[in-house]
């Protein structure tokens, strides 16, 4: 009987001893499991927040990235407008400018034809004074005549100035 009474005596003891820790220890220690599976479920809403969070981050930095792209695309559209404009610009500028200058060439052209030609008027008519003057004081038949007006056209020859 002796075994007998013994295993009665651990089986009472095992169920005060089971009792003894439902009442003070496993109510610890469940609470205490309760409360790091709280603290993990929580941890891992948080981590699922948080890639959400990334995740709308990233797209709008991604957006931002991409106007970003499009801003310096058109200001860069802009800057070569504006340089083919310039160069325009000033290429009609240089050849309004070179239309002046040619204007202003063939008026001087023009200006000294004129003076040239008036100069040889001027040349005409005191040469033709002088004829006239030679003729005026010698005696004037038709040969002496001819032969004055020749040795003038000689004269405006040599001196190089042509009927034309």
């Amino acid at each position: 009987m002796n075994i007998n009474l013994t295993l009665v005596l651990n089986v009472i003891t095992f169920f005060i001893l089971l009792f003894l820790l439902q009442r003070f220890v496993f109510r610890y220690v469940l609470e205490m499991i309760e409360k790091r599976k709280d603290y993990i479920r929580k941890s891992l809403d948080d981590i699922e927040k948080l890639k959400a969070e990334f995740s709308q981050d990233r797209a709008q930095a991604q957006k931002e990235l991409n106007e970003a792209k499009r801003h310096a695309l058109t200001i860069k559209e802009e800057a070569i407008k504006s340089s083919e404009e310039y160069k325009e610009r000033k290429e009609a500028e240089t050849k309004k400018e070179l239309e002046r200058l040619k204007d202003k060439s063939q008026e001087e052209i023009n200006f000294q034809v004129e003076k040239a030609k008036q100069d040889l008027k001027d040349y005409s008519l005191t040469l033709s004074f002088k004829i006239a003057e030679k003729i005026l004081q010698s005696e004037v038949d038709e040969k002496k005549h001819n032969r004055i007006l020749e040795e003038s056209i000689k004269e405006l020859d040599e001196k190089g100035y042509d009927n034309n």
